[in-house]
């Protein structure tokens, strides 16, 4: 399978444009369905309005993925990591001229279909943003009438058009913030996006349930679709870093909790009877477990005087993300929850190939985690990380075929639900490398579905494997 080609370059300029560009408005602020107590604990933390932390690094918050249309009904999808790619870069920029240079800013009743029936990029997030807190100020009053933030989808103007488009849409409340421009900003997202079709010739398609009319989807979701019978691609690799052979754990534990305390001077090194390796010093505790876990617990005190807003306490994430110096996989963020009396806790899944690896349940209940990784960070310092330390590549010597397409999928999900014939929405599908085993060393493409409390996976090609 074709990899999508998205340029991977640094995030860092384009950081700095967006921030530049949206700083008049505000801060970054979190939204959560579950309503005011999530925003009254941040807007406490700066109840003015007013920055307070223009000496804090801070970084945008990164979609969980980002689908590129052609105007054709086709799209691809990219998990662009939280350095982004090629098409968050040009995305970004665009995005952030529009603002600047808008001429016309308004709410309307929601039209997915239409946003997305032209040239567009969708940013789909995992959380709900809320606007209220993300854009502050008389520039920005119409988001005052929107309750959260779920897409943001930018359309450049194509042929003689100069009407260029961002769209910010509330899918819960469906309204939608229109930020339009007229000045001549289009040109270079409306070339990429023409550029990226030509080099993802033979990527896997996908198609937008909203557009395609399939309404028993609860929201949007883009499936990939073959006009093929069967779909090839690389199955991948799974590794247990903290196995080497036969050998104990010790030589790369040592090398992975070394960058946690800046060298090993001064820390003590342990090992239990179950075969953990423990490194520990008077602020800081590092565990590797056999069975493939990091465990990160900082005990040091933080300086009150740091206020932590959502992007303060992110930039934390990703700057310590990058001590851990076994960590190449692909990551997007999946989660960021509250925890009163820890602080906010970031997760996040891994990827690759622009396709997401899916953690199975009892793989989690066996390793205790929930996520392939998760973050607490409090007073914008990491105090707890936990990660599956598992690697994975494609096998390029293997080839696999998926065989059942999502519909398939769906309806064995459908009849294996009792009384299906209640059944009249389906949250989500998702196909996805599925690890569902702790001892596999071999992953293949599963479908995942979900309807209300029922999770179902779907092999994807079973008359080519053998049944347990």
């Amino acid at each position: 399978m074709k990899k999508i080609k998205f340029n991977r370059i640094e995030n860092f300029v384009i950081l700095v444009l967006i921030i530049a560009a949206i700083y008049q408005t505000g801060k970054l602020w979190l939204g959560d369905s579950t309503g005011h107590d999530f925003f009254y604990y941040f807007s406490n933390l700066n109840s003015s309005g007013s920055s307070q932390n223009n000496t804090l690094p801070r970084a945008v918050i990164s979609p969980k993925k980002i689908a590129v249309g052609y105007g054709n009904k086709i799209f691809n999808v990219t998990y662009p990591g939280l350095e982004g790619n090629g098409v968050s870069e040009q995305t970004d920029k665009y995005v952030s001229e529009v603002l600047d240079n808008s001429t016309k800013i308004y709410i309307e009743e929601t039209n997915f279909e239409e946003y997305i029936d032209k040239k567009c990029i969708v940013y789909e997030f995992s959380f709900d943003v809320s606007p209220n807190e993300y854009m502050l100020g008389e520039y920005i009053d119409e988001f005052s009438e929107i309750e959260v933030i779920n897409y943001i989808i930018a359309v450049p103007a194509v042929g003689n058009s100069t009407e260029n488009l961002v769209y910010f849409v509330d899918q819960k409340m469906g309204q939608t913030v229109v930020v339009e421009s007229d000045k001549a900003l289009g040109l270079d997202l409306s070339k990429f996006i023409d550029d990226v079709e030509i080099d993802n010739v033979d990527s896997p398609r996908y198609i937008s349930t909203v557009q395609s009319r399939l309404n028993i989807f609860k929201n949007n979701e883009f499936v990939p679709q073959w006009s093929q019978k069967g779909f090839q691609y690389y199955g991948v690799n799974k590794v247990n870093l903290l196995e080497n052979g036969s050998e104990d754990i010790d030589s790369t534990a040592e090398l992975v909790v070394e960058n946690f305390f800046n060298g090993l001077s001064g820390v003590i090194i342990t090992k239990d009877d179950a075969g953990v390796y423990i490194a520990s010093n008077d602020a800081t505790v590092v565990k590797c477990y056999p069975n493939g876990v990091l465990e990160y617990y900082n005990y040091g005190r933080s300086e009150e005087g740091s206020k932590q807003t959502l992007s303060t306490a992110y930039y934390a994430c990703k700057d310590f993300l990058a001590k851990d110096n076994l960590l190449n996989m692909n990551l997007y963020l999946s989660d960021v929850q509250l925890n009163r009396s820890e602080g906010l806790v970031f997760s996040f899944g891994y990827s690759i190939d622009d396709i997401p690896i899916i953690i199975g349940q009892s793989v989690k209940d066996e390793v205790n985690v929930q996520h392939a990784i998760e973050i607490v960070v409090s007073n914008n310092v990491v105090k707890k990380y936990k990660r599956y330390f598992y690697e994975y590549s494609l096998e390029t010597t293997r080839q696999e075929t998926v065989s059942v397409d999502f519909v398939e999928a769906m309806n064995q999900t459908i009849s294996s639900v009792e009384n299906n014939n209640d059944i009249t929405q389906v949250d989500d599908i998702v196909l996805g490398y599925y690890d569902g085993d702790i001892d596999t060393d071999f992953v293949v493409l599963q479908w995942q579905t979900y309807i209300g409390e029922k999770f179902m996976v779907v092999d994807t090609n079973p008359e080519d494997r053998p049944q347990e």
